[in-house]
């Protein structure tokens, strides 16, 4: 029977959790072509590439190194004493990632929550208050907005064009999400609508009921035109609440791996043409049409 203390795992593969949803107004006109086929085969033969790339490629580096690094835990955030007061510093970091395309590893600058990929582990248990402190270092993209988080400016261009919600001069404007957990969704806790803009700080503050269901969840950037470009570059990390099973004595015995699986679909940076550096700032050369099936 699956033990969900041994091994805990989150999926934010990001094409499963995000839903296009178009405006029958906004949509194409005229009569639909009549596919080919109906891509079963296309898709088989894909994945047989796949296969061929990772055995021929990802096993070992053009050094004849093995690319695999030792499996380690992200860092961890505990609640003490009924509260767990942290704080994220949201900035650019670069990172290296395995390009299987390439056979070597490549320099990727991303959106980040501190040091790592992805964001630290928070741990808390039903009845805990969770106050995270978000702290927006990304650069400016458009004029100065006062931090005021309760004013939706992310919704101010996109409101004049309902068939365009993407604006990139959001893109750096972000707010904190926890996924999954049953608070309070307004005011300063699980709050979806804030925006803290870059240079700006917000003082989340969630509390958890004591009667939450155990489990394991995922916390994340929300901005409404911003969020794939924004999870996508790991603005996410693991929400654990502890409790039930995990008092079990064989179970919390058990050695524990948090696994948070990512798709990065990070393209090639043309803003820096002095080396070869990615990134995911164009939102249609990251998430356009037939990308993700060509790869970088």
């Amino acid at each position: 029977m699956y033990n969900p203390k041994i091994l805990r795992t989150i999926a934010v593969l990001l094409p499963a959790f995000v839903l296009i949803l178009l405006n029958p107004a906004c949509q194409q006109t005229g009569n639909p072509q009549k596919p080919e086929s109906d891509g079963m085969g296309t898709l088989m033969e894909q994945k047989q590439k796949i296969r061929s790339e990772i055995k021929d490629k990802v096993m070992m580096s053009k050094s004849g190194r093995n690319v695999y690094l030792p499996f380690r835990n992200p860092e961890e955030r505990v609640a003490k004493d009924g509260v767990l007061d942290t704080e994220i510093d949201i900035s650019y970091k670069e990172h290296q990632m395995w390009n299987v395309n390439q056979g070597a590893n490549v320099t990727v600058k991303l959106r980040s929550y501190g040091k790592g990929l992805v964001g630290p582990t928070f741990r808390i248990k039903p009845s805990d208050i969770l106050r995270v402190k978000m702290m927006n270092n990304l650069p400016l993209l458009g004029h100065q907005m006062p931090c005021n988080p309760f004013e939706a400016h992310h919704h101010e261009i996109a409101a004049e064009d309902s068939c365009n919600q993407i604006d990139p001069v959001n893109f750096n404007t972000t707010n904190l999400h926890v996924h999954g957990l049953h608070v309070n969704p307004k005011d300063s806790a699980d709050n979806v609508l804030l925006s803290i803009e870059p240079g700006c700080e917000f003082q989340n503050h969630i509390p958890v009921p004591g009667d939450h269901p155990t489990g394991t969840f995922w916390y994340h950037a929300h901005v409404h035109g911003a969020t794939a470009i924004q999870v996508s570059s790991g603005m996410e990390g693991a929400l654990i609440i502890e409790g039930g099973l995990d008092t079990v004595k064989e179970i919390a015995a058990a050695k524990e791996l948090i696994f948070l699986l990512q798709q990065v679909p990070y393209t090639r940076d043309t803003a820096d043409q002095s080396r070869e550096l990615y990134g995911v700032e164009d939102f249609s050369d990251s998430f356009g049409p037939g990308v993700w099936q060509q790869g970088v």
